[in-house]
């Protein structure tokens, strides 16, 4: 029930917002051609396309454990007293 009273209410915002943003476009009085709408478009697919693809990438990244090096330098930075080697006994 609150997964459907957040997606209900989340595109409800997001039909505001573009309603809202055509009614100041119409009313500054600029038109865009059907190539202008194409290019915003792609544009906005390919943003969001590169956006899910570096959240792929940091997700991946964190679960195939390359991550862990340099989490282990950093705390090794962080903190130089205690050893973060696991080579020693």
């Amino acid at each position: 029930m609150n997964t459907l009273i957040l997606a209900v209410s989340l595109s409800v915002m997001l039909i505001g917002a573009v309603i809202g943003a055509g009614m100041m476009w119409s009313a500054s009085g600029v038109d865009i051609g059907v190539f202008g709408w194409s290019v915003i478009g792609g544009g906005a697919v390919l943003t969001v396309a590169l956006g899910a693809g570096l959240m792929w990438l940091s997700f991946h990244s964190a679960r195939a454990g390359y991550d862990d090096k340099a989490h282990e330098a950093s705390q090794a930075l962080a903190n130089p007293d205690i050893a973060t080697d696991k080579t020693e006994p």
